[in-house]
């Protein structure tokens, strides 16, 4: 009996250790195994992704004669997230003209975020 009891024990602490511990506005890019697997991992991933979902994106006026130079995105999903708008964190900042606007989106990239989360 006693060794059910620490069985039954040992099962539930196993699946607490591997709860979820990501924000899960990931699952529109990352199914559940991905995410585990950059938590074990890569965890500096995981948190600029995370750090990414609130402050990923920021938006500006459009500088003079870029209009022709820069692709033009819709805003269809929450502009605030870049998952929801399908752009990924790159090695360099994106920008994107706003369609119907003189506006523009611009998409931090991985060195500002990590920068950013230093701070």
């Amino acid at each position: 009996m006693k060794l059910l009891y620490f069985a039954l024990i040992l099962i539930l602490s196993a699946g607490f250790t591997s709860a979820q511990n990501y924000d899960s506005r990931l699952l529109k890019k990352f199914n559940h195994e991905e995410l585990i697997f950059m938590e074990q991992n890569n965890p500096l991933k995981l948190k600029r992704y995370e750090y990414a979902l609130d402050h990923g994106v920021y938006f500006a006026e459009l500088p003079f004669g870029k209009k022709e130079d820069l692709p033009s995105i819709s805003l269809n999903g929450d502009p605030s997230n870049f998952l929801s708008l399908g752009i990924d964190i790159l090695n360099k900042n994106q920008y994107f003209k706003i369609e119907g606007t003189d506006k523009m989106l611009v998409v931090k990239s991985i060195w500002v975020l990590d920068n950013e989360m230093r701070q």
